[in-house]
């Protein structure tokens, strides 16, 4: 099977080399276009960047598995195009009511004009998709009837349409909108992407702990990642991946200190 070495953003393509036990990520067309999620096939030699590159290759190579572009020529073509407008065309969105802040229950802002035409415009949308979807006679509770790559694109603005307390008056939008974020398959992925808000909101404000888990971790290259200001750290050192880890698990200041003086055996007096 494929392996993903990396994901997010903001990653050298140095440090993705350094992370690479495949080698094959050296030399091939990524090297010198490097974008996240990466996806490597040893078994190929493929190395593949971009959400949607790297569908339709998931498409092509593995058969075996259920089809997120349909077998019908017009609902693929159709999947495609609204797959690729969820990608590259909803920044005001996606930026004016982040997807982060749809996790926070007491830290949204004021929506920004642009993010609220957009998402008026996204609604829209979804409206004249889903009578389409009617008029086609394509039977199914997602967009363009069985669940496809366009629903699984939309996911994440599903998640901060709800998680904003956006009102949605049309009936069958809500009714899509509650049979995709109540697929199984979704409510995992939410899920897992809940876990660090809900670790932040249980720290003490200001402690090492609450300001620790503003990060995500990835540890191979020792990177942190303030997901909400998207400002990327390197700790340069293992200490500095120590003091993090243990501010992250919990660890007062004063328990810090004493790990960290025990870890490396120096005298407690001397500091």
């Amino acid at each position: 099977m494929p392996k993903e070495p990396a994901s997010g953003c903001g990653c050298q393509i140095t440090q993705l080399l350094n992370i690479d036990d495949t080698q094959l990520i050296e030399n091939s067309i990524v090297e010198h276009l490097p974008r996240v999620p990466i996806l490597i096939d040893p078994e190929t030699g493929a190395v593949i960047c971009d959400v949607l590159a790297i569908s339709e290759y998931l498409e092509e190579n593995f058969k075996d598995y259920p089809s997120l572009l349909s077998d019908d020529i017009v609902k693929r073509s159709d999947i495609r195009v609204f797959s690729s407008h969820i990608h590259a065309d909803l920044l005001p969105l996606m930026s004016g009511m982040s997807y982060a802040n749809s996790f926070r229950k007491n830290n949204q802002k004021e929506i920004p004009n642009d993010a609220l035409e957009q998402l008026k415009e996204t609604l829209e949308l979804l409206e004249n998709t889903l009578a389409r979807k009617k008029a086609k006679g394509w039977t199914g509770e997602f967009l363009f009837g069985d669940f496809s790559l366009a629903d699984a694109m939309f996911a994440p603005i599903a998640q901060q349409i709800r998680g904003w307390n956006i009102k949605v008056t049309n009936n069958e939008v809500n009714n899509y909108l509650d049979s995709l974020l109540n697929r199984e398959s979704i409510k995992l992925y939410l899920e897992e992407a809940k876990q660090p808000y809900k670790l932040l909101e249980e720290a003490k404000e200001n402690s090492p702990t609450w300001i620790a888990r503003h990060y995500r971790i990835w540890e191979e290259i020792r990177m942190i990642h303030n997901c909400e200001n998207d400002v990327y750290h390197i700790l340069e050192d293992d200490v500095g991946l120590l003091f993090f880890n243990l501010a992250f698990k919990g660890y007062s200041k004063e328990e810090i200190a004493k790990t960290v003086l025990n870890e490396y055996d120096v005298d407690e007096k001397r500091y």
